[in-house]
């Protein structure tokens, strides 16, 4: 007797394929939402296997591993479709930075340049967050998060919001105390602990924890999320929602959320109409890779990978980070880098990238070239210090305009404390040409050296006038 042939069960391969299409089009398959739906259809497979164990080779062949690989397969061609063999223009235009020189662009005014690193920063608040307020001792509670930079009324701070230490003390305070300022601008300012009560902070578990809250909201789309403070003081977290676009094989910012971590209100704000007091909608390494692809591919894929004219990458300063800066053009905070010849293997520049944390608006800061790049300056200043270069150590590069010239304010600081010793100013072109100030750099000394600035300014002037004169006469 003939036994009927069964057809087979392809029901798990037309979902898997039409997970697979899903996932790429609305997210990207390399985030946390892919995972879990795929450790969940692999659950289920597992339990069918289980229920079937007299046909597991069967059961594994068409409802686990002829899936998965039609899923590797799928992304991989869509993948290889967009890439940059094909789209190199695209990759290289996610930002189109305007010509502009380093005189127009970077502050001459000390006291906007920032002298205060996140370490330092923490040290400082550190000491305030080990006392007690309102009689609770912050320390057995809450741990300091991680420092993010913010303008609040005008002038730069790092925030350091409290965060629950652990599940029990997220349960038996269900609030946390307030936050911490520290001013980034003038190492000396005492660190301001605001008290300010509010229930949604990160370390919370449930939906007290505002990422998972917003995570939620956001239909389980990949967000990124910092906090800020508005005008008056209130505390907020803010996610960028960020979509996956395969041309261009990256992430880029589809709307941001706020949540009000006092009372959990959360708004959503389209890219034109944010509130003025978020200062960063675009995060860190999603401009770094904007810049990285800009460098590369501008000229073209067959160029990057042959020629590799005019191919130029972010400078190797602090584990290649991208930094904040303020500039001339606009009051936003912008990610900066300088960016070098990837044949050089000196510490020149090419150019400086700046993007608008804000709004993506872009500046190539043309000429810098033959400038030392950050790494060349922080190398140049150690050196300097002699005996000291023991116990000190040089930080944060900052361009600014000096003498009608591009420099670089480092801060020096203490190796094992981390604390601020003094400045320094060091000549991006001629890097012998260093000044070390021995100052809290106050708002007296801030003026001080705007007025020494200006005085050489008009020497070299009235020397200037002095020569052609001194030509003109002969001449007569």
């Amino acid at each position: 007797m003939r036994r009927d042939i069964k057809k087979p069960n392809n029901f798990p391969i037309i979902i898997t394929f039409l997970l697979a299409f899903g996932l790429i089009f609305y997210n990207s398959p390399f985030t946390l939402t892919y995972w879990n739906i795929l450790s969940v259809f692999i659950g289920i497979n597992f339990f069918i296997i289980y229920k079937n164990f007299g046909r597991i080779k069967s059961f594994l062949y068409s409802k686990i591993f002829l899936p998965i690989v039609i899923f590797t397969i799928i992304f991989n061609i869509i993948s290889f479709i967009f890439s940059p063999l094909f789209f190199a223009k695209k990759y290289a235009t996610l930002i189109s930075p305007k010509d502009t020189t380093f005189n127009n662009y970077f502050v001459n005014d000390y006291s906007k340049i920032r002298k205060v690193t996140e370490k330092m920063a923490r040290v400082k608040a550190d000491k305030i967050f080990g006392k007690n307020i309102d009689g609770i001792d912050l320390t057995t509670q809450y741990e300091l998060d991680k420092g993010s930079i913010i303008k609040f009324k005008n002038k730069e701070y790092w925030l350091f919001p409290l965060r629950y230490s652990g599940f029990f003390q997220w349960k038996e305070n269900r609030n946390v105390k307030g936050y911490i300022l520290v001013d980034a601008i003038n190492p000396n300012e005492k660190p301001i602990f605001k008290k300010y009560k509010y229930k949604y902070a990160l370390g919370a578990f449930l939906i007290e924890n505002p990422y998972y809250i917003m995570y939620l909201k956001n239909n389980l789309r990949e967000l990124s999320i910092h906090p800020e403070l508005n005008e008056n003081g209130d505390l907020y977290w803010v996610a960028e929602v960020l979509k996956y676009k395969f041309i261009g094989n990256t992430f880029f910012v589809d709307k941001i959320f706020t949540l009000n971590a006092r009372n959990g209100k959360i708004k959503q704000y389209n890219l034109n109409n944010l509130p003025s007091w978020i200062d960063k909608v675009y995060p860190k390494d999603l401009i770094d890779e904007y810049i990285r692809y800009y460098g590369k591919y501008k000229n073209g894929f067959l160029n990057s990978i042959f020629t590799k004219k005019n191919i130029a990458t972010p400078t190797l300063f602090l584990n290649r980070e991208i930094y904040l800066i303020e500039n001339t053009i606009n009051k936003n905070l912008n990610w900066y880098t300088g960016m070098t010849s990837i044949n050089s293997n000196d510490n020149s520049l090419l150019y400086g990238i700046s993007v608008d944390a804000k709004n993506l608006k872009s500046y190539k800061i043309k000429d810098l070239n033959g400038i030392t790049d950050e790494k060349g300056a922080i190398d140049a200043i150690n050196s300097k210090l002699g005996a000291n270069s023991i116990r000190w150590k040089a930080v944060l590069p900052m361009p600014l305009i000096y003498k009608n010239a591009f420099y670089y304010h480092v801060s020096i600081i203490d190796k094992n404390s981390g604390l601020y010793q003094k400045s320094s100013l060091i000549n991006g072109k001629n890097i012998s040409q260093i000044e070390f100030i021995n100052s809290s750099l106050s708002k007296k000394s801030l003026k001080d050296l705007n007025k020494k600035d200006l005085l050489i300014k008009k020497v070299e002037k009235l020397e200037k006038e002095l020569k052609e004169l001194k030509d003109l006469l002969i001449n007569f």
